[in-house]
């Protein structure tokens, strides 16, 4: 059995423009505002794929109101994500 409090659980849509990712394969990190989120939050991502070769890897809220996600380029080229629509899911203790 599990037995976790949530004092909250939020649904928000954001659309982000990412900025060109370095020659993979690569990591870069992107932070955006998302009003409502606290660094207490554990945050879940969903978006359709934002380009050829580039994966979100990770996300966290990185101080309050702000997600960092992190991102993969496996292209052996310099990508530039299109404004990507993400389904985010914040869930508190």
């Amino acid at each position: 059995e599990i037995n976790i409090d949530v004092s909250k659980i939020a649904l928000y849509e954001k659309t982000v423009d990412f900025t060109a990712i370095d020659t993979g394969p690569c990591l870069s990190d992107a932070t955006f505002v998302c009003t409502g989120v606290s660094t207490d939050d554990v945050v879940f991502i969903n978006s359709a794929p934002i380009a050829n070769n580039v994966a979100i890897v990770s996300a966290y809220v990185s101080s309050a109101n702000n997600i960092s996600v992190r991102l993969l380029n496996t292209a052996n080229e310099i990508v530039n994500p299109d404004s990507a629509v993400l389904k985010i899911i914040a869930v508190r203790k």
